[in-house]
């Protein structure tokens, strides 16, 4: 955020400073939304393959 500060002068932060700023967000944004569906994916394969092995348990039963 520090990017986002008033420079010496007191002036507001230029335009291109700003637009550098939000590109770099905006990636971020981007990879921890794919993070996000990594995770998602992990946790509903983990619960997938815990339920297959409890309906197989069932079955042989």
């Amino acid at each position: 955020m520090d990017d986002l500060q008033a420079s010496p002068s007191n002036e507001a932060p230029n335009v291109p400073q700003l637009l550098e700023t939000v590109e770099r967000l905006t990636q971020e944004n981007t990879r921890l939304k794919q993070e996000l569906v990594r995770l998602r994916e992990l946790i509903f394969n983990k619960d997938a393959s815990l339920m297959s092995t409890k309906l197989r348990d069932a079955l042989r039963e």
